[in-house]
C-alpha cells in the first residue's frame, strides 16, 4: 500500500476514520458494535497512521461511507471554507453534507448568527420588561 505522506498532503487513515465517525455522530462504542471489535480496539485504530486495506472497506461500510474517504483525504483536505451556502475544501471543490437519505443540507452560517442574536435580542427585551416592571412597583411605594 502505497500513501503520499508529502508536507501539505497527510494521509492518516486512523485520524480519517475518528473525523468520519464524529461526522457521522457514532460513539467509538458503537463503531466498535458494528465493527464486532471491542472500544478499545477502535480507538487503537483511529490512532494509527496506516491500516490494512480490508480494515479500511470494513470500517467504510460500517461508516457508510467509500473506502476512499478513509484511504485518500489528506489532512489539509478536511479544512473546510463555509461559502455561499456550500463547503468548500481547500483544493477548490465543493462538497455538501449528504445524508443517508440522500438529503442535502446546505449550511449557512449568517443564518445561524442572525438567528442567535434574535435570541439574545428577545432576552435583552425580556429583561427591560421585568426591570421596568420593577421599576414602576417601587415608584408606587
Amino acid at each position: 500500500m502505497e500513501i503520499d505522506n508529502s508536507a501539505n498532503n497527510i494521509v492518516h487513515h486512523g485520524r480519517n476514520i475518528k473525523w468520519w465517525r464524529k461526522k457521522k455522530g457514532v460513539k467509538q462504542e458503537a463503531l466498535a458494535d458494528g465493527m464486532k471489535m471491542s472500544q478499545q480496539s477502535v480507538s487503537r485504530y483511529e490512532q494509527m497512521e496506516v491500516i490494512e486495506e480490508e480494515l479500511l472497506e470494513k470500517f467504510a461500510n460500517t461508516l457508510g461511507i467509500p473506502v476512499d474517504y478513509l484511504k485518500n483525504m489528506a489532512e489539509e483536505a478536511r479544512t473546510v471554507i463555509f461559502e455561499n451556502n456550500n463547503i468548500e475544501t481547500n483544493n477548490g471543490s465543493v462538497d455538501y453534507f449528504v445524508d443517508e437519505d440522500h438529503s442535502t443540507h446546505n449550511y449557512n452560517p449568517v443564518e445561524e448568527i442572525v438567528k442567535l442574536f434574535e435570541r439574545l435580542l428577545d432576552k435583552e427585551q425580556e429583561k427591560i420588561a421585568l426591570l421596568q416592571k420593577l421599576l414602576d412597583d417601587k415608584n408606587k411605594k
